[in-house]
């Protein structure tokens, strides 16, 4: 594990110069992180890696599966920050204002933790608190040319909505560091007004859509909005909010 020279995130519980670390190779960025917690790193610090061997998504069961430098994957910590459940909406504003910015692509936000370009997936957001520690996990997919067979949702890449030439250097367009320190200064720029970014990029805003609720009855309604505190806003014959990690969005009509 070695510092990459990008700078950490500041604002949002984050302290000022907190390290970058890489690593060619992992389990787990997320992993990684609550180990440097023991060891007493400050809140900020970022794990980025080219690889992960067991990488997760937010379901149970879910693993993010990608080729050795095919995504920007890493963990950012952060102790206390402010509202941390809304600390993945701040990510996928970022995410989205990095997306329009470096590749000129229309990206949305599909509730509660992905980011889609064209209706398929580019982006997974993963939120862990714990013991009051923020672990803020991201993969983006850049350059990934297909998908194996078997994915729960239809995905996609940079390198695919772009037909950019398939150049994973540093010094490249999408290389790991230029679009890493991209995106860390995009949160840090989104942090004041990620909810007006995400309303307007909501995925099937104002559309009817059907909801799985673990443990619950399947609800199906039209997605009015978010909340401020990252609940969805529906309407089913009543107005109703869901908070984040216990609703998934399976899928729309109409």
């Amino acid at each position: 594990m070695w510092q990459l020279p990008v700078r950490s995130p500041l604002g949002g519980g984050a302290q000022p110069d907190a390290p970058v670390y890489f690593l060619e190779q992992t389990d787990s960025t997320m992993d990684d992180a609550r180990r440097l917690t023991g060891r007493g790193a400050p809140s900020g610090t970022v794990v980025v890696a080219d690889f992960q061997r067991a990488g997760r998504g937010r379901r149970p069961g879910r693993a993010w599966h990608a080729a050795p430098g095919e995504s920007l994957m890493f963990t950012i910590m952060l102790f206390r920050p402010p509202e941390p459940v809304t600390r993945s909406f701040v990510m996928a504003a970022a995410i989205c204002h990095l997306l329009e910015r470096e590749a000129r692509l229309c990206a949305q936000v599909k509730w509660p933790n992905d980011v889609l370009v064209n209706g398929r997936k580019i982006c997974g957001i993963l939120a862990d608190y714990e013991n009051e520690w923020l672990y803020l996990g991201v993969g983006l997919n850049v350059h990934q040319r297909h998908f194996p067979d078997g994915f729960a949702a239809p995905a996609t890449s940079i390198a695919i909505e772009t037909a950019a030439a398939d150049d994973s250097s540093d010094d490249g367009r999408y290389g790991r560091d230029r679009l890493l320190a991209g995106l860390l200064g995009a949160y840090r720029l989104c942090e004041a007004d990620w909810h007006e970014r995400i309303s307007r990029r909501l995925w099937m805003k104002g559309r009817e859509v059907s909801l799985s609720i673990p443990c619950g009855t399947p609800v199906t309604g039209r997605i009015v909005g978010l909340a401020e505190d990252g609940c969805l806003v529906i309407d089913d014959g009543r107005i109703r909010r869901l908070a984040a990690g216990e609703v998934s969005l399976t899928g729309g009509t109409g």
